[in-house]
């Protein structure tokens, strides 16, 4: 049996809706550059989920959306701080310009031929949205 926990119907629900009301936070932190905006997928072979953080709009948005994401803390700007790790629970006010979560392993794939976009956000296809 896999590792990862396996999450109810009554708690994926309300992560759900926890998650659409995040979306709603989600900015790009103006103060980086572009080089400075990174995503970082890792996990080590003992593992079974693929740790993802990312400053990039587009890529948090796809993630908060995705069915398997588990989010485990938030990058925030207020007018008092400038990225300030958050506790999604505890996130009130300000702009999400970070996620750092994990999907379970087997949602990673490399494929043998590159996609028809090379827009990050497209690492999470539209059709794993909808379908989630």
């Amino acid at each position: 049996m896999s590792k990862v926990t396996a999450i109810s119907t009554a708690e994926n629900h309300a992560q759900s809706q926890n998650h659409s009301e995040l979306i709603d936070a989600v900015a790009e932190d103006r103060k980086l550059g572009p080089d400075e905006k990174e995503t970082l997928l890792r996990f080590a072979k003992s593992e079974d989920r693929v740790w993802v953080y990312t400053e990039e709009r587009g890529l948090m948005r796809r993630l908060l959306q995705h069915p398997e994401f588990r989010l485990e803390s938030l990058r925030v700007v207020t007018e008092e701080s400038c990225g300030e790790r958050v506790d999604p629970d505890d996130f009130s006010e300000g702009s999400i310009t970070g996620v750092d979560g994990w999907v379970p392993i087997s949602v990673l794939s490399l494929k043998t031929s590159s996609r028809s976009t090379s827009q990050h956000a497209a690492i999470v296809p539209d059709r794993v949205l909808r379908e989630g």
